[in-house]
C-alpha cells in the first residue's frame, strides 16, 4: 500500500507531484510526455516544460494546496495578461486550457487534494543581481517603478481577488506568510520584543495611510531572486505574491537582500535614482523604509516558521529569528534599521 502524501520525503512527494503535472500538461494541449525539470519545490512546485513542436520552453506551477484559491490565481493571471500586453516588460504569460480556463485543477491518486495548476511562458535571462551591486539596483528601481505606474493606472476587473499586504497581511494574527508571534521557534522574550516591534509597525503603518500615491496592487516579493536580467533590463517573474499593498513595501523587499552589505548605501541610492527615471517618488515615503524592512524581517518569520519541513529553509529559522530580535530592538530604540 503506498504512503500517504504528508508521510513522504521531500523528494517522494516531488515525484509524485510530477505524476500530477504530467496529467496537467494534457489539459494545456500539451503532450503527457513531454520533459518535465524541476525548477523549484517551495511555495508552489514548478517545471519546466520542453515539448516538441513549441519554440519555447515553458513553466508549469502546482500550486501549494490552501495558500491560493483558484479564482486568486485568475486574478494574478489577468495583471499579468495586462503587464504584456501594455507595456514593455518581459513578464510570464499565462496559457489558458483546452476548456478556455487558465486554471486547471488536476487529481492524482498518490497526491492528497486536487492541485490548481497553471502554465507560463519563459521568461529568457539570468540571476545576476548581487547584494550591494549599484548597477543591478538601478535596473531594479526602474522595473519596480514600471510595475507600480502601471498598477497606478490600470482598472482592476471586479472579479479581481488577491490577497492584501495591509498590516494585518503582513504582520497581523492572520498575517498572509503566517503570524510571526505564532512561531514555536521563539521564547517568551523573544515573543514580547517581537509584539512590541508589531505594535509600532502597524502604528507607523496607520499614520502613513493608504493614499493613491503610497497604495496600490505590488508584486509583493520582489527580491532579487525573482528577478532576471537580459540585455541590461531587468524583468520580473513570481507574481504568485502579488496584491494590494505598500508601494514602499517592493522597495523594501528589493533592499532587504543588502541591508547588511557594505554597499548598502549604494544600492540604496541607485535603486532610488532608477525608480525616478520612471516615476516619481518623494522623500516622505522613502523615509518609511526602515519601517516597512521591519515588517518584511516580521513577515520572514511568520513565513519561514511554517515551512520549516523543508530542509533547505529549517537551518535558516533560527538565523531569522536571531536577526528579527536584533533589529527589533534597534527599530523600538531609534525607529530604523539601517545605520
Amino acid at each position: 500500500m503506498a504512503r500517504a502524501f504528508h508521510e513522504l520525503t521531500i523528494p517522494g512527494r516531488i515525484r509524485r507531484l510530477r505524476r500530477l503535472a504530467q496529467r496537467a500538461l494534457p489539459r494545456f494541449g500539451l503532450p503527457a510526455t513531454a520533459t518535465l525539470t524541476l525548477l523549484n519545490h517551495g511555495e508552489n512546485t514548478t517545471f519546466q516544460v520542453k515539448a516538441k513542436g513549441t519554440r519555447a520552453p515553458r513553466v508549469l506551477r502546482v500550486h501549494r494546496p490552501s495558500y491560493q484559491t483558484p479564482a486568486r490565481i485568475r486574478s494574478e493571471l489577468q495583471w499579468l495578461r495586462a503587464l504584456a500586453e501594455d507595456t514593455a516588460l518581459r513578464v510570464p504569460r499565462p496559457y489558458a486550457g483546452r476548456d478556455g480556463e487558465p486554471v486547471q485543477i488536476v487529481s492524482d491518486p498518490l497526491v492528497e487534494g486536487a492541485r490548481s495548476c497553471s502554465l507560463l511562458s519563459w521568461v529568457p535571462g539570468r540571476f545576476t543581481i548581487q547584494p550591494g551591486s549599484p548597477a543591478g539596483y538601478r535596473r531594479m528601481g526602474r522595473l519596480t517603478a514600471t510595475l507600480h505606474d502601471h498598477a497606478s493606472g490600470w482598472r482592476r476587473p471586479k472579479t479581481f481577488r488577491r490577497r492584501a499586504w495591509t498590516a494585518e497581511g503582513l504582520v497581523g494574527a492572520r498575517a498572509c506568510w503566517g503570524d510571526p508571534l505564532a512561531s514555536p521557534y521563539l521564547d517568551g522574550a523573544g515573543r514580547r520584543l517581537l509584539r512590541r516591534a508589531r505594535t509600532r509597525i502597524v502604528a507607523e503603518l496607520a499614520a502613513y495611510g493608504r493614499g493613491r500615491d503610497r497604495f496600490g496592487l505590488i508584486h509583493a516579493d520582489l527580491h532579487p531572486g525573482n528577478v532576471l536580467v537580459d540585455d541590461g533590463t531587468a524583468y520580473a517573474i513570481d507574481f504568485d505574491d502579488c496584491g494590494p499593498g505598500w508601494f514602499m513595501y517592493d522597495m523594501a523587499v528589493s533592499l532587504y537582500a543588502s541591508l547588511t552589505h557594505p554597499r548598502f548605501e549604494d544600492a540604496r541610492a541607485a535603486y532610488l535614482a532608477g525608480y525616478r527615471e520612471r516615476r516619481p517618488l518623494g522623500d516622505e515615503h522613502v523615509e518609511r523604509f526602515d519601517t516597512f524592512g521591519m515588517a518584511r524581517r516580521l513577515a520572514m518569520v511568520g513565513w519561514l516558521s511554517k515551512r520549516a519541513e523543508i530542509p533547505r529553509l529549517a537551518r535558516f529559522v533560527p538565523i531569522a529569528l536571531e536577526r528579527a530580535e536584533g533589529l527589533a530592538r534597534r527599530y523600538l530604540a531609534t525607529g530604523r534599521i539601517t545605520d
